[in-house]
């Protein structure tokens, strides 16, 4: 699904991506000039919302958090920057990233 996404007066493309392995979507916007989009000429809309809120690129290091959870919500007021160390460390006791998911281990029988 396309919508029509408006930021300084300039309307973009924008759509879900593909599912990725931890089952998060991104919303991405089609800008093949920005320094940051990929081969294909995509870069993540909450990426490109806080890089236009701070009035300055993002460093590689700097991740943007989703508050919420919602990562399609690229309100401001859902979005925090901060590095990936405090990321994680934020995200594993919310158990929001699959990666780390409790299995129950059967018990073997030693009779």
């Amino acid at each position: 699904m396309i919508n029509k996404t408006c930021y300084c007066g300039t309307e973009f493309n924008t759509y879900p991506s593909k599912s990725r392995k931890g089952g998060s979507c991104y919303r991405l916007l089609y800008m093949p000039e920005h320094p940051d989009a990929t081969s294909s000429g995509h870069i993540r809309e909450h990426r490109y919302t806080m890089e236009k809120k701070l009035g300055r690129r993002l460093m590689s290091h700097e991740i943007v958090h989703h508050i919420d959870g919602e990562t399609l919500n690229n309100v401001v007021s859902n979005l925090q920057v901060m590095n990936k160390k405090d990321h994680d460390r934020m995200n594993t006791p919310l158990n929001i990233h699959r990666r780390w998911v409790e299995r129950e281990i059967p018990v073997r029988s030693l009779i």
